[in-house]
């Protein structure tokens, strides 16, 4: 405890923050990039375009993620306004908007879509392949916005923009060096990037290296070491006593990351800008599944070894925006672009047996024994997808008018394929793979959205979208008609409309009202899922499955004044026709051949989640102040009564709050509290990630700081979890880390 106080002592003699607009990319077109769906704000003003949005919308900094040490996307977004995260293993991790996450929300980067026809609710590993020490931004946009950003934004969207070069008038060259160290899990982060301006073209290349140990929770807790299962026998009504470790074992990870942009101003009124990005993961174990956690006694991992590997995000785009003089409209934008995502899931039971090899079912010894299965699957999941998007943008040059239409397609197919290994004999035989290999996914939609300023301060925006989604889910080759052999073929049409208004009562200050229909079309996942389940369930496909929707509204205001800035809305979903198991027959049989229940994906739940997200500041940016984000959500759900239990992760409510001061100009430091409230109410009371009984409420102490070296050169260091409290986000398989200290530098080089 003395050493934690004198580093706090440290910190606040020691670090700074560099100054906000020295240390980032300024130039205004790295928000205004070829293709990327942004809406279109009709009245020019120095404040952002958070404020002037007519929508609740949130920003993050690269400052701010830097600042965090993160080691995901969800850890930097963590905390924010209603941004709620909960993971399986670090390193990724779901992040939730008003109770939305996974294939309810949708994300890009830098324009081009992130969300694939696989992707699940709410957990997807892909999101561990996100490079957060290579985003310039995000932008966090809460409620449905399918009109801009198509099927999937139920909750909202996530929109991430990576470094685009400026011009220069004279040839430069710069380099750009981060290195950080961080203490639990012991890792650090290395980055270098290089840009090169001139007056017609531009250029980056950037490469991140990251790594982390395993994760030390806080108060001394002991985790269970998973290779320590294998071989424990245990009496019955007994639990297994595996040993115990300070580290939980498997939650390490490893990262490589690179990204490319290449601007070219083809003339005065045409930009082009290419863009390339590539990350990879070796591992990314679920820890979730080879230890049993919050599981009852008595209880067994699920697996002895269950790991993604060989992990890959690949993405290529290219973009034009063509700005006359004198049009009829103010931009036209063209993108097209390609992403590939694709891993290997491996996995291996561990078995439990009867002490004389019978089954534990029939046991007459009264001791059973752990041993891991005879053989491991491995699956190897891939998704190409090819996107093209165009738009219209006209804005009158009173910027009291403006207008977006747009075109979208996205087409997306998925090679899936099992294959069964046996260690001992190194046999490898077929195995049934987890999607039809070959399935495809093909979204189209055309959109419009018209914003206008009605009268001076009062602003209103409307707009609409009509989509196609084309489904071909390939046969399953030898399997049975009820499991897929005949293969599914499917048509949907919907679509989305938002409105909002805005009134500016008075400069800085604006009352804001929206309502909007989301819609998420459902795919391969939802279609072809087939296989055993968790809980004694056998899944079957549905090929009568429909879209999705969400009708939401909310009410709140925002601030940009020179004490108080920041923003307050209440808000309300319905999600309607919400996809989720539900038991079935098969030939009349409720039961498969095992005594497994049958299931199959149906529209049968529906939910209510209204709530309340707040994000205050109050103070001088420049010498001191405080601030507080909260959020807190109220869940209704009512199912079919076909309905097998729910499935949803419900997220509790938190506070954060915190205090600012710049003690000489080069300072700037930051302590800030972030609690947790408790979440008694369960949806999934058989999850090993979920006690029994709960999850319990936390306060967890945090100190952030900088030092202004250099105009070039700055010092970081944070203090995280300072009280080294036991911590864990609810829904998440293992414990956050306890006391954990970082630092970092960072600099920049002319040549």
């Amino acid at each position: 405890m003395k050493s934690r106080l004198l580093a706090l002592c440290l910190l606040t003699l020691l670090l700074a923050n560099e100054r906000a607009q020295a240390q980032e990319t300024t130039d205004a077109a790295t928000r205004a990039v070829p293709g990327e769906p942004i809406e279109i704000i009709v009245r020019g003003s120095k404040k952002p375009d958070t404020f002037e949005s007519t929508k609740a919308a949130g920003e993050v900094s690269e400052r701010e993620i830097r600042s965090s040490a993160p080691s995901s996307l969800a850890d930097a977004l963590r905390g924010n306004a209603g941004v709620s995260v909960q993971q399986t293993t670090p390193g990724q991790g779901t992040i939730y908007v008003r109770g939305f996450a996974g294939r309810e929300l949708v994300l890009y980067v830098d324009g081009v879509r992130f969300n694939t026809a696989i992707f699940r609710s709410p957990n997807n590993a892909q999101y561990g392949l996100l490079d957060p020490y290579a985003v310039h931004s995000a932008e966090v946009i809460r409620g449905p916005s399918s009109v801009l950003h198509g099927s999937d934004a139920l909750g909202g969207a996530v929109m991430l923009h990576s470094p685009l070069p400026p011009f220069a008038d004279a040839p430069e060259t710069n380099v750009r060096l981060f290195q950080s160290v961080t203490s639990n899990g012991l890792g650090s982060v290395s980055r270098v990037s290089a840009q090169h301006q001139q007056d017609r073209w531009a250029a980056q290349l950037g490469v991140t290296y990251a790594r982390a140990g395993d994760v030390v929770p806080g108060e001394n807790a002991r985790s269970p070491d998973p290779d320590s299962y294998a071989g424990l026998r245990r009496q019955a009504g007994q639990s297994y006593v595996p040993v115990f470790t300070r580290e939980q074992r498997g939650t390490g990870f490893e990262r490589l990351s690179t990204d490319a942009a290449f601007r070219w101003l083809a003339s005065p009124q045409t930009e082009v800008v290419l863009r390339g990005q590539l990350s990879e993961r070796p591992e990314l174990v679920r820890y979730d599944e080879i230890t049993p956690r919050f599981a009852p006694v008595p209880s067994k991992p699920a697996r002895a070894s269950s790991a993604y590997t060989d992990m890959l995000r690949a993405m290529t785009s290219a973009a034009v925006v063509h700005r006359p003089r004198e049009s009829f409209f103010q931009e036209a934008l063209v993108q097209i672009a390609w992403q590939r995502l694709s891993d290997q899931l491996s996995r291996r039971n561990m078995n439990e047996s009867c002490s004389d090899g019978s089954s534990a079912s029939s046991c007459a010894t009264g001791v059973f024994q752990l041993a891991p299965a005879s053989t491991v699957s491995r699956e190897r999941t891939r998704s190409d997808s090819l996107s093209a998007r165009s738009e219209l943008r006209f804005l009158r040059k009173d910027k009291q008018r403006g207008a977006i239409l747009g075109v979208e397609a996205i087409h997306d197919r998925i090679f899936s394929q099992n294959e069964v290994v046996t260690p001992a004999t190194g046999e490898v035989a077929a195995g049934e793979s987890r999607y039809p290999n070959g399935s495809t996914m093909t979204q189209a939609g055309v959109f419009g959205q018209l914003e206008a300023e009605l009268v001076p301060g009062f602003r209103a925006h409307v707009g609409a979208r009509g989509a196609l989604f084309s489904l071909s889910i390939a046969p399953r080759q030898g399997a049975p008609a009820a499991q897929g052999a005949e293969g599914i073929r499917s048509t949907l049409w919907d679509g989305s409309g938002s409105a909002g208004v805005s009134w500016e009562m008075t400069d800085g200050f604006r009352w804001v009202a929206n309502a909007g229909r989301g819609v998420r079309s459902p795919n391969i996942e939802d279609f072809a899922g087939a296989g055993t389940r968790a809980g004694g369930r056998f899944q079957i496909p549905n090929r009568d499955l429909e879209p999705e929707h969400t009708h939401s509204a909310d009410l709140g205001f925002k601030v940009f004044r020179e004490l108080v800035r920041g923003e307050t809305f209440l808000f309300f979903s319905r999600f309607t026709d919400a996809v989720g198991l539900a038991t079935t027959s098969v030939n009349g049989q409720s039961t498969a051949p095992d005594g497994s229940q049958y299931v199959q994906s149906k529209n049968v739940n529906r939910l209510d989640v209204y709530g309340i997200e707040s994000d205050l500041r109050v103070g001088r940016e420049k010498k001191g102040g405080v601030f507080a984000r909260a959020v807190a959500l109220q869940y209704d759900e009512s199912d079919d009564p076909t309905a097998t239990a729910s499935e949803r992760v419900r997220t509790p409510a938190y506070l954060v709050l915190g205090t600012w001061l710049w003690p000489v100009p080069r300072l700037r430091l930051e302590v800030f509290a972030h609690g947790r409230a408790p979440m008694r109410r369960l949806g999934r009371v058989s999850d090993n990630r979920i006690p029994p009984t709960g999850t319990d409420g936390f306060v967890t102490l945090h100190a952030r700081g900088a030092y202004l070296l250099h105009p070039d050169f700055t010092l970081r260091v944070g203090l995280d979890n300072i009280t080294n409290r036991l911590a864990v986000e609810h829904g998440s398989g293992f414990y956050l880390p306890g006391f954990s200290a970082t630092a970092s530098l960072e600099g920049r080089f002319a040549l």
